[in-house]
Parts: C-alpha cells; structure tokens; sequence
C-alpha cells in the first residue's frame, strides 16, 4: 500500500520512527462505539462521530475503540495542529505587542482534531510575581516535541495572558475578605498590645503603619488580621485563618523566603539566621534583626513541640547555647531580655525531654528521680535570676514580671508530670516505700504547680 503522506507530516514522521512507511493493514474499521458492541446491536453514528443515536439518547459515554496505530497517528495530527496554532499565536503576539487590539490568528487546518469546549479556573494561585510588561516578543520560543504528551503544551504562558502587573494590590483588603477600616482595627489591637506580649515579633516593623506592611508581606498582613480578631471575638476571624492557611501552604515548599515569610511561618534555617549570631554581637544592626529572628523561632518551636510531647526542629547552636550574651548588643532593649529568659527556660525542658523521652508508660527509674531534682533547682535558679529584672511596660503593665512566673510554673508542671509516668504499671507498684514517697512528693508538686497557674490565670486581669 502506498503512503499518500506528505514528506514534512506529523503522520509521516510518526511512520518513518517505526521504520514503516506504509499505512496500518487494517482489515476491519470498527465503526461501531463500546457500548453498542458490547450490546451486539447496530450502531447508528452520524457522519462516523460520537456519540451514536442510542448513546445520545440515554446519556451514555460514547467511544469508538480504534487501532494503536491510528491513536498514534491522530494524536501525532493533533500535536502538529497544537504547534501550528501556538506559533501562530506567537507572530500575533508580535505583530500586536504594542498595540491595544484584537489579536489575528489565522485558522489552521483541523485535520483529525475536534474542537472541545474548554474553562479556565477563575481562581489562580499567586506566586512568584513577575512584570509581564518587560516582557518581549524575542523571549517566547515556543517548541512541541511532537513525541511528547498534551501534558507538556506550555500552558503556564497560554493561561497568563491577562497576568496581574506586579505591583497591583493582592492581599486580603484588596479582594475585600475585610474592610480598611476593620483592618485598621485588628493591626492596632495587634501592634500597640498583643505584639509586646510575645516580645515584639514585629521587631523592625513594630512602629510600620498597616500601608507598609501590606506592602512588604500580605502573608505578614493576614496574620496579624487574623491574630487581632482572634482576641476582639471577631467573626471575620473565621474568613481571616482560611486566607492565612491559602497563603502559607504554597509557602511551605518553596525555597524562596523573605525574613517577612518567617516571621510568620518560623523557616528559618534556609536562611542561615542562626549564623547571625557572631555579627549582631559585633554591632551589625541588619544581623541583630536576624539574630533575634531566630531565637524567636527557637522559643516558638519549643512552645508547639515539647509540651506536646513532640521533639523540636531548632537545636542547641551557639546562638541558643549563648543567649545571655545576646544582651550585650548595643541594639537590646527589654524585650529582648525577656526573650533570652524564654530561650534560657526552653532549653532546660528540651533537656527535660530528651533525658526522659516521650514514652508517656514507662515510669520514671530510681536514678531519673535525682535528676528531676537538679532540673528543678536549674528552673528555680533561673526564676530567681530574672524575677525581679523586669519594669512595667507601657502596654503590657506588669506582664513581664508575672509572665516569668507563670512560666516557670509551667515548666515546673512539665517537669513534676513525669513522675505520674506509668503510676499503674507493674514495676511502679514494686518500688522501694522511699521510692514512693519522693515520687508522691513530686506529683503533689505538680498538682500545686497547675493549681498556681489556674488561679493566676482567673484572678490576676494582666494574665
């Protein structure tokens, strides 16, 4: 059989690939779709395409099953097809790059391709933005292997065409999610009080207006939205954590972060901060930002995975073995000697917890209960050192002075727990009566210690 197939083809290539000019043997031409032929019945099919009359009427999923070779070929035809209409999109492009008028592009030949109704997502997931304006005609090279699959068709470029400039407004204020003046709201209540209680995560932004921020992070933006509404029994709270969570997971495997990012989401370690250590230490102010980025990472990390029962990502490097002498930066103030107190007082119970570990059954051994005592005289040491170094702050009152003894109730209630370990267990009914009662002794201590912190909690408005 001859091939009638011009020399330059998709179905011509397709067949010299095979190394077999020659067009498919096929004795029989199924005519007829799946599912009539699985009834055995006559097929009624208009023209030849789907769907039949029988399928059409009852809603069935029409399909003719055709021969390997033809599905190669007619998908080689349409991957041509595909080619052609991209580059002529291209020379539109060109032609019309500079002008503000309909693009012109000329229909191809639809050989073996069947037109298909097609939607585009309204919603589009922002990345890394970029100013298509810069953009020129020279950059789109355009190329279809014509052995690859409709999966790999540059449709990133195709559906970009209408791409938000760079600097058009994109947080939650812009999409009306809240209102300027709600906003305006939740940053205040934020910024000029809750920041303070968790040492001023803001740092260089702590006196930024809320035009600044939307600026530097909508990320940034959206947390804090969300934080001020928590705390004001905002319903916009709701609204506000669904767009924090649609902004941060596509953040969580791209290796491309600002120190904004981390703020918010603690990823700290793909920017090395923890180097910044020895050079805040020599007056570098950029490296005491991220210094105290990181031990603010460091206590935030501590906070969500110890008490939990779950081991910490950040460990004990030279910034947290270090701390105190964070304070001899000329740029440290009090906030950041209430920091180094959290980072002094997470670093004994991540000891706690790497000395005893995480299975909640088994009870503690004679010779751990010696060392919960030298745990509990390092927590006692360390509240005595910081009690009294603490004035009234102007947003927070008297919060510093009580929060290092809440939290050292906290800790003492973390460490004193550990001796109901296994209280049920065979071995702990056989203990020594010493044994016992020293056991008992540090159980009834953390029973007292949650009570301290219950009754702080009610009676004290500053906590």
């Amino acid at each position: 059989m001859v091939n009638h197939e011009p020399p330059g083809s998709a179905v011509r290539r397709l067949r010299d690939i095979f190394g077999d000019p020659k067009p498919p043997d096929i004795t029989r031409k199924i005519t007829a779709c799946v599912a009539c032929r699985k009834q055995k019945i006559k097929c009624h099919m208009n023209e030849f395409q789907p769907p039949c009359a029988r399928c059409r009427k009852k809603g069935l999923p029409c399909t003719v099953n055709h021969s390997l070779q033809m599905l190669l070929e007619n998908d080689a035809v349409w991957k041509q097809n595909i080619e052609q209409k991209i580059q002529a999109l291209e020379a539109a492009v060109g032609r019309n790059v500079t002008k503000d008028i309909p693009l012109d592009i000329p229909q191809q030949n639809e050989q073996g391709l069947e037109d298909e109704p097609s939607s585009v997502g309204e919603e589009v997931v922002k990345g890394d933005q970029q100013d298509t304006t810069s953009e020129r005609p020279g950059r789109w090279k355009i190329t279809i292997d014509l052995e690859s699959n409709p999966g790999a068709l540059p449709g990133h470029y195709l559906l970009r065409a209408n791409a938000v400039p760079a600097n058009a407004p994109t947080d939650l204020i812009s999409r009306d999610v809240i209102s300027t003046e709600d906003a305006l709201r939740y940053f205040d209540e934020y910024q000029n009080r809750l920041d303070h209680f968790v040492y001023r995560i803001l740092g260089d932004h702590s006196t930024a207006t809320l035009g600044h921020i939307r600026e530097v992070s909508p990320l940034l933006t959206t947390a804090i939205c969300a934080v001020g509404a928590l705390h004001l029994s905002s319903s916009d709270f709701e609204a506000l954590y669904k767009e924090f969570v649609a902004l941060s997971a596509p953040l969580s495997f791209s290796r491309r972060h600002t120190v904004d990012d981390v703020r918010v989401l603690c990823i700290a370690t793909e920017l090395q901060l923890h180097k910044s250590f020895p050079k805040a230490l020599q007056g570098d102010k950029n490296h005491y930002s991220r210094a105290r980025l990181y031990l603010l990472v460091y206590a935030c990390d501590h906070h969500f995975s110890v008490p939990y029962g779950r081991p910490p990502m950040t460990r004990e490097c030279e910034a947290v073995r270090d701390a105190q002498k964070f304070l001899d930066c000329i740029y440290a103030t009090e906030d950041d000697a209430r920091l180094v107190s959290q980072v002094l007082r997470w670093s004994i119970c991540t000891n706690i917890y790497d000395t005893f570990g995480a299975d909640v059954d088994r009870p503690l051994s004679d010779t751990d209960i010696s060392k919960v005592r030298r745990f509990s005289i390092a927590l006692d040491s360390l509240r005595a050192e910081w009690a009294d170094k603490f004035n009234r702050n102007a947003h927070v009152g008297n919060y510093p002075r009580k929060g290092v003894g809440i939290q050292y109730h906290f800790a003492k209630l973390y460490l004193c727990s550990h001796a109901l370990r296994g209280a049920g267990s065979r071995h702990a009914k056989s203990r020594a009566p010493d044994v016992v009662l020293e056991l008992e002794e540090i159980a009834n201590s953390a029973v007292l210690f949650a009570v301290s912190i219950l009754r702080a909690v009610i009676l004290d408005p500053e906590i």
